[in-house]
This record gives C-alpha cells, sequence and structure tokens, in this order.
C-alpha cells in the first residue's frame, strides 16, 4: 500500500519510538507482549522489513521496557534496536530527509493549517472496535482453571530443560487472595527459588523467573489465607526458551514437531521404583526392566 501510494518501491520501514509522555499505563506488560509478538510475525512473514528501531525521548521506564520485552524477542531483532541520546535529531538526519521528519522532533513537516504535530499524517489516537478486544472472559476462556480448597495447596510442575530459561506466568482471575512460591526439583524449603508472594484478587498480577539452572519448577498456589472457603484461580503459565537453545534443537526436528522436553529419574526416584517394582512386578514390567 505505500508503495502505491507513495508511487515508489517500500521494501523497508525505519521505527521510531518517541518515548516522550510514557508512563506505567502505555508501558504495561500485555501491551508490550503485543508489541513483540507483531515485530516477530513481521520479520517472521518479511524478513528485512523492518531496518532499525530508533528510542528516542528516552523515559526513565525504558529499563523496564527493555528488561520486559527481551524475553520475547529474537537476537537478530534486539540487535536493530537502537536508543539516540539527547541529539538525536542528527542521527535522525542520517536516514530521513528534514522535510520528512514532523516538526515537533525537529524537522519541517507540518499539516496544512501549520500544526507542528502533524495530525493529518500521524494517527495519535484512536479507538480500538470492541470486536477486537480480547475480553477477560475470553482470557479466562483460554486459561489453566484451579480450585483449591482453603486451607490447602495446589502444586503445579514445569520442566525447564536448559539454563537461562524463563517461567512466565499471568493471572486473570482470583476470587481471594493466595500466595504463591516456587521450587526447584524439590519441595524442602532450601530449594524455594521464589519465596511466597502475594496473589491478589483485587489487581492484575503477572510476573517471570529466570531460571538459572535446568529442572523440574514447582509452583505452589496455598490458599492460606481463607481456610473457610475455595480459592478459585485462572492463569497461565508459559516456559521460554533461550533462542540458541532452540537454534541446536532446529536441525534434529522435522517441520511441524512438537518439542517434548523429559528430565532424567533422579537416583533416590529409581530406588523407590525399584521397590515398587519387585513388590508388584505385575506394574509397567518394561520401565522396570529399563530400570
Amino acid at each position: 500500500r505505500l508503495s502505491r501510494t507513495t508511487g515508489r518501491t517500500v521494501d523497508t520501514i525505519l521505527v521510531i519510538v518517541d518515548m516522550h509522555n510514557s508512563n506505567k499505563d502505555t508501558v504495561w506488560n500485555p501491551a508490550l507482549r503485543a508489541w513483540a509478538e507483531i515485530l516477530e510475525v513481521l520479520q517472521d512473514l518479511y524478513p528485512g522489513l523492518v531496518k532499525e528501531i530508533l528510542i528516542i525521548n528516552v523515559h526513565v521506564l525504558y529499563p523496564h521496557v527493555y528488561i520486559s520485552l527481551r524475553p520475547y524477542l529474537k537476537r537478530s531483532t534486539l540487535k536493530l534496536i537502537k536508543v539516540l541520546g539527547q541529539g538525536y535529531l542528527k542521527h535522525l538526519l542520517q536516514r530521513i530527509e528534514k522535510h520528512q521528519i514532523p516538526a515537533f522532533l525537529g524537522g519541517y513537516l507540518c499539516d496544512s493549517n501549520n500544526n507542528p504535530l502533524c495530525m493529518a499524517h500521524l494517527n495519535w489516537s484512536n479507538s480500538v472496535p470492541q470486536y477486537l478486544l480480547f475480553t477477560n472472559r475470553r482470557l479466562v476462556a483460554h486459561s489453566s482453571h484451579r480450585t483449591i480448597p482453603g486451607g490447602d495447596k495446589r502444586i503445579d510442575e514445569y520442566h525447564v530443560p536448559t539454563a537461562n530459561s524463563i517461567l512466565i506466568w499471568e493471572f486473570y482471575e482470583v476470587s481471594h487472595p493466595i500466595m504463591l512460591s516456587i521450587y526447584l526439583n524439590t519441595m524442602q524449603d532450601q530449594a524455594a527459588v521464589m519465596g511466597k508472594t502475594l496473589v491478589s484478587n483485587t489487581q492484575h498480577h503477572n510476573g517471570s523467573l529466570m531460571c538459572q539452572s535446568p529442572g523440574r519448577y514447582f509452583m505452589v498456589l496455598d490458599n492460606c489465607k481463607d481456610f473457610a472457603h475455595p480459592a478459585r484461580v485462572a492463569f497461565q503459565v508459559q516456559v521460554k526458551i533461550p533462542e540458541d537453545f532452540l537454534d541446536t534443537l532446529a536441525p534434529r526436528l522435522p517441520l511441524g514437531d512438537t518439542i517434548n522436553f523429559w528430565l532424567p529419574v533422579g537416583e533416590q526416584e529409581q530406588i523407590q521404583r525399584r521397590k515398587l517394582f519387585n513388590k508388584y512386578p505385575h506394574l509397567l514390567p518394561k520401565v522396570a526392566a529399563k530400570l
């Protein structure tokens, strides 16, 4: 469409991100993840379309933005991001002609009424159509559901195949406050990699954990705040694998296959299984023979 509009071939895009007046409402994690997904789709479907991503008027929130985006962007995409300092105009002029730079950024481009904000050229704000909104009801429908009796705990296990993976979670619905904690390989206190964290029923809760070691990560949802009533929760959990680890697996996987990771059984668990199979030889004879 740009090629037809301009009358010349447009095969690359230069993205300028102006963080002026940014706040926590405009850089909240779900929105950042959405932008990251859109960017990766463009990179996958149209390699080389995005030439550079220039960040100007850097806000104090930029480190938060970068840390939030990093798990979702490939290294090749991260290399496209460049942060420009106070003298960003001279860098823009190396890439864009001055009469094409909006006046509010230091260029000459204005509207026909001399408005420096270029309201006729830039879409400053627009409401999203209702049919495109992914409502909380739809989020809950696509999430995992748990009912935890009063004073009880619910434990979910997640396999992390390699170090530097990221365990990401997001709670969409919590009937009343619960405690969240994460353990590595065992449920003993010294194995806790994330202490008890309150998941409130009054605000949206999401978070992530950088897994320094591979293994079995146990996510514990503890309904210790209300012994009289069960807690109903709806949430999603994802294990984000490092790109370099997936690259080593890619040549060995046919297109379209699903990767399932299985961790070796520990020595103590092998001993317990042998005892079980000796006592009940009719159980899983093939597995017993391997052990």
